[in-house]
């Protein structure tokens, strides 16, 4: 049953957060604001990453954050090139990886949704793929 951890873990903790499956980019339907958004290993495979940042944007609270973690790049973390994957160049057998990106394309991509810009966390590696975490701030 998806979801069955983050419930029992809410109950233990007696939070009152609550899970919801549903398609990134419908949860403006939602009709609520968010202090916190964690986009965790969505942005690399989303057709529209601006469309995605924008929806997620217009989610958040007065100085509300986004706590973004993506696929990256090696190096060049000021270059604001975009790297576009062939399908299966990051995984075997995943065709849904279409990005990498670097700092700098992040705060471009932020700025353009109407957040303040990106702000680098860190860029690890883990098991020869390179990642990147961060955050962005509504204004």
């Amino acid at each position: 049953m998806p979801g069955a951890g983050f419930r029992a873990i809410a109950e233990l903790l007696g939070s009152g957060v609550d899970y919801r499956r549903l398609d990134a980019l419908g949860v403006d339907r939602l009709g609520e604001t968010f202090d916190v958004i964690f986009c965790f290993g969505i942005l690399h495979r989303v057709e529209a990453p601006l469309t995605l940042m924008r929806v997620l944007g217009e989610c958040l609270a007065p100085g509300g954050r986004i706590i973004l973690e993506t696929y990256g790049v090696r190096g060049g973390q000021d270059d604001s090139s975009v790297i576009v994957h062939e399908r299966g160049d990051v995984y075997a057998r995943d065709d849904g990886v279409y990005w990498g990106f670097s700092r700098s394309s992040l705060d471009r991509l932020g700025r353009l949704a109407g957040l303040r810009g990106f702000e680098l966390v860190d860029a690890p590696e883990f098991a020869g793929h390179p990642r990147i975490v961060g955050t962005l701030e509504k204004g």
